[in-house]
């Protein structure tokens, strides 16, 4: 969602009050945390995309009003 939005990972940390640091662990493979949904619903926001987590046991769609 970020690189279709055109932003860096310095970017989208800016607009969410976070570091680029952490925007670089949501992103990296190795970290198997998954992000709550209030972070999710603001990337959504910021993006200005929709968001869907799919993994085993849960589904569910974000989309930016």
């Amino acid at each position: 969602a970020r690189e279709k939005a055109g932003l860096t990972q310095a970017e989208l940390a800016k607009e969410l009050g976070k570091t680029q640091a952490q925007i670089g662990r949501l992103e990296s493979l190795r970290d198997k945390r998954l992000p709550g949904l209030e972070l999710l619903a603001e990337i959504a926001t910021v993006t200005k995309r929709r968001l869907i987590v799919d993994q085993p046991g849960i589904h569910f769609e974000l989309v930016a009003t």
